[in-house]
């Protein structure tokens, strides 16, 4: 009973404690949320990029055409990390 007493206030503390604090720097919070948008769209791109890189190296071997994907993927994903 005691331990989800403590666990109740903390959680109650806690959400009062961000919610004051959201609604204090609202600004910034969507400019922050904004960022981390950014960084999750570029991070999935390299996610596809090493997954798509991984399929084509799961044989053992490299043909002509899986490198020139890669090449393309490549090229591509640096478009995306630089966008």
């Amino acid at each position: 009973m005691m331990n989800w007493l403590v666990k109740w206030g903390v959680k109650k503390w806690l959400v009062g404690v961000v919610n004051n604090a959201l609604a204090k720097y609202n600004v910034n919070i969507d400019r922050a949320r904004a960022i981390v948008r950014s960084y999750a769209s570029k991070v999935a791109a390299l996610l596809r990029f090493l997954n798509s890189l991984d399929a084509k190296l799961a044989d053992g071997k490299l043909t002509e055409a899986e490198a020139d994907a890669i090449t393309d993927e490549a090229v591509k994903l640096a478009k995306e990390l630089t966008a």
